[in-house]
C-alpha cells in the first residue's frame, strides 16, 4: 500500500523506509486524533462492527489514517487519525447505524485533539501483515 496517507497538501518531512512517512501539519489545515470510550464494548460487537462495514464497503473510510482498538473486551476502546474532523463526521453518520445495531453504547462523546505532526510504519493486525 506504500505512504499510509493520500492527502494533497501534506509536505513530507522524511522517508526512512518505503512503509513509513512522516508528516508535519503547520500547513493550512489539521489532522485529527479522535478517541471513543463507548461503555462496555465487548469484542464481538467491535468485530461485528467490523465485518458489516466491511461487508457494506464502508472499510476503509476516506481519510482515515490510522485505528487502533485497545483494552480487554467488555472495556474496548477506540482511537483513530483522520486527515480533517469533516471526513471523520462524515463517516460517523455511516458508522452509527452499525454501532446502534451492536448495542454499543453510544452516550459518551468522541475526544478531538488536533495532530501537529505523526509517524505511522504501515502495519495492521490483519493476516498477511
Amino acid at each position: 500500500m506504500g505512504y499510509v496517507s493520500r492527502a494533497v497538501g501534506r509536505r513530507r518531512l522524511e522517508r526512512s523506509s518505503p512503509r513509513v512517512a512522516l508528516f508535519n501539519y503547520k500547513e493550512a489545515w489539521m489532522a485529527i486524533l479522535v478517541r471513543y470510550t463507548p461503555a462496555g464494548m465487548t469484542a464481538e460487537q467491535y468485530d461485528n462492527v467490523g465485518r458489516k462495514l466491511e461487508d457494506g464497503g464502508d472499510w476503509p473510510p476516506q481519510g482515515l489514517l490510522a485505528h487502533v482498538c485497545f483494552g480487554s473486551s467488555g472495556n474496548l476502546h477506540v482511537s483513530e487519525v483522520w486527515e480533517s474532523r469533516d471526513l471523520q463526521e462524515q463517516f460517523a453518520q455511516r458508522l452509527r447505524p452499525y454501532l446502534e445495531e451492536a448495542n454499543v453504547d453510544l452516550s459518551g462523546e468522541p475526544e478531538y485533539h488536533d495532530v501537529q505532526g505523526y509517524l505511522f510504519h504501515e502495519a495492521s493486525s490483519e493476516s498477511g501483515d
